[in-house]
């Protein structure tokens, strides 16, 4: 009797350890395109490594602990699969703890605040949201970020990013987001704010809101934002807008989206761009896709949509692209 009871013991025991081991996961996405740039300096046919959405190689795993409590930790970098090359880690690199408590993590992290546009972009690609030059809580170094859970719909986070500059405030900053979710509505708002990584210290904020909405034949979303870069440049306050839409046919999902910016220094820093294309399911990982973008600009504008090379000032650019994406 008292050896079968050590054993169970001896069993019970490496059981629990067992349990209590982490679970790696090695996952990512490829995006290619074959593609065509059209600017002031000329055209351009390219190989694109992420047109439609950004390619990744992610390293995860988590820990279960028991009695709700799990550690765990997310590695991520761009992968350009067109030049055989990674930026190991340049996305997010963090270790978190998560309960029902929340979620607290630590390192590099994009926060709720800079994917409010991405969380109501009914269209997933890239081009379909706002490019803009706020970027608060966007891959924050030296972060920590505390997320809520989630009651009735609603999901808040608070993150703070340290600037490390020994006897200054440079670099630091910091941003509240919610979430919320009720079947086919999705809605976003955030306000964030960073410090100037030099002297004099200037503060840049960020304020912006976003909705969706899935009706069946059709999926509709919009958001506006707001930066607010006036305590280094006099009126300089950019408000933006986007509105795209998405409608499925079967396996083939037909997209639109339209981006207008404006700056209160005038309407020489004004810009515009809109996004049709398409994409084709071939099973749940792999699609095919085509796109068409454009942004323009006025006298002194900067706005781009997610994708081209760079912006330019009164011009208008253009890209093209016939892709194939791939999740593992």
């Amino acid at each position: 009797m008292k050896k079968t009871l050590l054993a169970a013991a001896i069993l019970a025991a490496f059981t629990a350890q067992a349990q209590a081991q982490s679970t790696v996961t090695i996952s990512g996405r490829l995006d290619q395109s074959v593609a065509r740039e059209t600017s002031a300096s000329g055209s351009a046919q390219k190989l694109n490594s992420e047109t439609w959405t950004t390619s990744r190689l992610t390293f995860s795993g988590i820990e279960d602990m028991s009695n709700g409590l799990k550690a765990g930790f997310f590695l991520e970098g761009k992968v350009l699969a067109d030049v055989g090359t990674t930026n190991l880690l340049d996305r997010e690199s963090y270790v978190y703890l998560k309960g029902d408590f929340g979620t607290f993590a630590m390192g590099k992290i994009i926060g709720y605040a800079s994917e409010v546009d991405a969380y109501t972009n009914t269209t997933e690609a890239n081009q379909g949201k706002l490019s803009t030059d706020g970027n608060v809580a966007d891959k924050t170094n030296n972060s920590v970020a505390y997320t809520t859970p989630t009651f009735s719909g609603f999901t808040g986070q608070l993150t703070y990013g340290f600037g490390e500059t020994a006897g200054s405030s440079a670099s630091n900053q910091y941003s509240a987001a919610a979430r919320y979710t009720n079947g086919k509505l999705k809605a976003s708002v955030a306000y964030g704010k960073k410090n100037s990584a030099t002297a004099p210290i200037t503060k840049l904020s960020q304020s912006v809101a976003g909705l969706s909405y899935d009706f069946g034949v059709v999926k509709l979303g919009g958001g506006y934002i707001v930066v607010n870069n006036t305590e280094a440049t006099p009126n300089d306050k950019t408000k933006g807008y986007y509105l795209n839409a998405a409608i499925p046919f079967g396996a083939f999902n037909l997209i639109a989206s339209y981006q207008k910016q404006k700056n209160d220094r005038g309407s020489a820093y004004d810009g515009h761009g809109y996004l049709v294309g398409g994409e084709y399911k071939l099973s749940k990982r792999t699609a095919m896709y085509m796109t068409y973008a454009t942004a323009t600009n006025k006298a002194s504008g900067t706005f781009k949509v997610t994708g081209f090379a760079a912006a330019e000032v009164n011009r208008t650019n253009t890209l093209t692209s016939i892709g194939l994406r791939h999740s593992f």
